[in-house]
């Protein structure tokens, strides 16, 4: 009989140092995209994904809420090895929500998808399945991403990229319940936010 093996999270909150929607357009409109991947050997299950959208609040810095709090969960059972889990986070500012809904849906397909972190000196993409089990990527890691082999930053044109980060942790025979910082630092640095999420496996 196989060992059960859970995987649950919430979104605690938004920390924007910096907030930007260009000019006399207001607040911004966070949306926080996460998906979550079981590996196990070459192959990539879908855990699930959830979309939180957060309602900003100036002069910055300052919280934001999200209004669904729920990350992907899952419960498992198997034979032999812990799990191994790896999770995507993506950051955008809703303008028009094409993007948005457009970026939703590709987490779906992650054979379309490929990272790359952004403090590495020279490009070398990774499947989701080829992350390493190692610790520059324990905890979470900004990222740039690849869709269907275009850096998904520049496709954006109805909203806002503002970053995305990658990281990939072992399941637990005792369930551990840890707090994790996603950072957001858009590329023109007049978004600057962190997501705090805590996570169960």
């Amino acid at each position: 009989m196989g060992r059960s093996f859970t995987f649950v999270g919430e979104v605690l909150c938004l920390e924007i140092a910096r907030g930007h929607d260009g000019f006399l357009r207001g607040d911004p409109e966070p949306v926080l995209i996460v998906a979550a991947y079981l590996l196990q050997g070459p192959f990539v299950q879908v855990v699930g994904r959830s979309l939180h959208r957060f309602q900003a609040h100036s002069p910055f810095p300052s919280n934001a809420t999200a209004k669904e709090r729920g990350l992907p969960s899952c419960t498992i059972e198997l034979e032999t090895e812990l799990p191994r889990w790896v999770v995507l986070a993506i950051a955008l500012e809703d303008d028009g929500g094409e993007d948005v809904q457009r970026v939703f849906g590709a987490v779906e397909h992650h054979a379309m998808m490929s990272v790359w972190a952004t403090d590495q000196p020279e490009v070398d993409p990774l499947a989701l399945s080829a992350i390493p089990e190692e610790p520059g990527w324990f905890p979470p890691r900004p990222v740039n991403v690849l869709l269907e082999g275009r850096p998904a930053a520049a496709t954006c044109r109805s909203d806002k990229w503002i970053g995305a980060v990658c990281w990939t942790m072992r399941g637990r025979e005792r369930p551990e319940r840890g707090r994790y910082r996603l950072p957001f630092l858009a590329e023109n640095r007049k978004n600057d936010w962190t997501a705090l999420v805590d996570i169960t496996r």
